[in-house]
């Protein structure tokens, strides 16, 4: 991999638009993500200098793998200063780079800041997908939140979105356990009655 970024340097050394192939945004970030996904982080700032050097304006993907692999090393305070550095450059974050800060704030337990991520990420019309409940409502869970489990399972149901029967049944438990014996059963039949069809279950004295 360290040989195909000397290889990649040198080419686009002599690709200047001119008198070689001119790369572009869309190669810089494949190779970004290459990088990344194998740790070689050294390797990955040298491609993001070389971008800058090049004047490649560096898009959300670009910022999107940074700060991915930062959230997945813990480098949480460098995930958020990149955040930040991407909104001063008029970058948009999007939902995957909401997920990762959401990601950060579930290896730490911290969910008051991650439904803060969440609600920027709706506040500027991201739309939440998949690993977004999934990562809220586990964290939920884990924190013995059962009010904003189920309204997140209720808010994901109601778009559609499968986190899977576990996750679902998880909350159901969880509300039994609290004694919201009507929210668990009203859960149920939502689950039950959605596209998913989730096989849930409650204890059998509450049935």
């Amino acid at each position: 991999m360290r040989d195909g970024f000397v290889a990649f340097r040198s080419f686009s050394s002599e690709g200047d638009g001119k008198n070689g192939i001119d790369t572009d945004v869309v190669t810089y970030n494949t190779l970004l993500d290459a990088f990344h996904k194998n740790n070689m982080s050294s390797e990955a700032e040298k491609m993001w200098t070389l971008m800058e050097k090049k004047n490649v304006i560096s898009n959300v993907r670009s910022y999107n793998s940074r700060i991915r692999w930062l959230v997945e090393n813990n480098q949480v305070v460098e995930a958020e200063e990149l955040f930040e550095e991407m909104k001063n450059r008029g970058i948009n974050p999007d939902t995957y780079i909401y997920n990762s800060m959401i990601k950060a704030c579930a290896k730490d337990g911290n969910l008051e800041l991650a439904k803060i991520w969440y609600v920027m990420l709706e506040e500027i019309g991201c739309a939440p997908n998949r690993p977004t409940f999934k990562l809220l409502i586990t964290l939920a869970c884990d924190k013995d939140d059962p009010d904003s489990a189920y309204d997140l399972c209720k808010k994901c149901i109601n778009l559609k979105l499968n986190v899977f029967t576990g996750t679902i049944q998880r909350v159901v438990d969880a509300l039994v356990d609290h004694s919201m014996i009507e929210e668990a059963k009203e859960l149920l039949e939502i689950g039950k009655n959605c596209p998913f069809r989730y096989k849930l279950s409650m204890p059998n004295d509450l049935q």
